[in-house]
């Protein structure tokens, strides 16, 4: 990956599986806006997250396979002083496209302190507006009993469109909902910390998402 001054630019070149094919070309993520902001996520300023370039274009050019696609696109950054275990039971999260902005909903749950929340509208010219967060609404779990939660505007439900990935610490899916007014669809991810640290799920982690080093976690 490298940023040409425009665009980051991600050239691929790996192989499929489970038909070991070669996939390869270029992704191109060119920013809208870039805010600079950092936020806290955690009463004791451990865990954050950048929105690095939360409305962006994204081209995609494979050569193999031959695809081609364009669309909008996200870009964002989480890092931590700890494991994400270590700070957090389960946090939902969701950015559904508005055309030229994009709204972001956070809803955590520290294990320490109380429950923190955000709702953030961000424009192309890179100004960020604070919501006043929808209600919370429960949508449909994952195959794997992964509660999905999010909020949309109050009598309007939110829905789940297609499960992208389901596993049983996190869920990733695309919904629909409704926030200020508006119809749109959006990325969610939830995910539960009390699960990742189960024993079953961290023995069947290397086969999943190898990592390095001997701590245990899913380090971010």
């Amino acid at each position: 990956m490298h940023f040409d001054g425009e665009s980051l630019v991600i050239d691929i070149e790996e192989r499929g599986f489970p038909i070991i094919a070669p996939v390869r070309g270029q992704v191109r993520i060119t920013p809208l806006s870039m805010p600079g902001r950092i936020y806290e996520l955690d009463s004791l300023g451990r865990h954050f997250w950048r929105p690095i370039a939360p409305v962006a274009r994204i081209d995609v050019n494979m050569r193999q396979p031959n695809l081609r696609w364009s669309g909008s696109a996200y870009l964002d950054h989480n890092y931590g002083l700890e494991p994400i275990e270590d700070g957090f039971k389960e946090w939902d999260w969701s950015r559904s496209d508005a055309g030229r902005s994009a709204y972001v909903l956070y809803d955590m749950k520290p294990r320490l302190g109380p429950k923190q929340s955000l709702a953030l509208q961000f424009k192309p010219n890179g100004d960020i507006e604070p919501l006043e967060p929808p209600p919370r609404q429960r949508m449909e779990n994952a195959l794997w009993g992964m509660a999905r939660r999010t909020r949309s505007d109050d009598g309007a439900s939110a829905s789940i469109i297609r499960t992208m990935v389901d596993a049983p610490f996190y869920a990733r899916s695309l919904m629909q909902s409704r926030i200020a007014g508006q119809n749109m669809m959006g990325m969610h991810e939830s995910l539960s910390l009390d699960k990742l640290t189960m024993p079953v799920v961290q023995a069947m982690l290397p086969f999943k998402m190898p990592r390095v080093g001997d701590r245990r976690g899913f380090f971010y």
